[in-house]
């Protein structure tokens, strides 16, 4: 299995670990409690993920800059989901700041995959084409009110 990254990307990171997981998913939804709780390799720079179970991913901000982004995907993901041609993520448990943790927090269905590695993507046209429908698709989605973009820039 690999390491686990726990390294601090940003200087007001909360250290986040499995045990506090654990603990808010017993408060808040104890019916998950007795599932097994295992931090992700790869949680990304906003959010840690944990694995809950074999069915379920735990979504915490990492520092305050990413909880706006938290109501966003609550409020959206289910919009975007039934209007693209794969998969999103649907939240399904929405946790709240506690003692424990001072910010709200999500549950979601695991996506089972793998995220493509440059050079090592076994058919690199198929990916590309099922790229650029979920890029049609999602450029179709009537977005009045959604929230202004932040990264990454011209496909060109």
């Amino acid at each position: 299995m690999a390491a686990v990254n726990t390294s601090r990307m940003h200087a007001d990171e909360l250290d986040l670990d499995a045990p506090l997981v654990r603990r808010l998913i017993a408060r808040r939804f104890p019916h998950w409690s007795a599932l097994p709780v295992r931090r992700l390799a790869s949680s990304g720079t906003e959010n840690a993920m944990f694995r809950l179970g074999t069915e379920l991913v735990v979504r915490l901000p990492r520092h305050p800059g990413a909880v706006p982004d938290l109501a966003h995907e609550r409020r959206w993901l289910p919009l975007l989901g039934p209007l693209l041609p794969v998969a999103v993520p649907e939240p399904v448990g929405a946790g709240e700041a506690d003692e424990d943790y001072p910010w709200p927090w999500s549950v979601y269905r695991w996506l089972a995959g793998a995220n493509p590695v440059a050079g090592a993507v076994a058919r690199p046209e198929g990916l590309a084409r099922e790229l650029g429908l979920f890029v049609r698709a999602l450029r179709r989605v009537e977005a009045a009110g959604a929230p202004a973009g932040y990264r990454g820039g011209p496909l060109r």
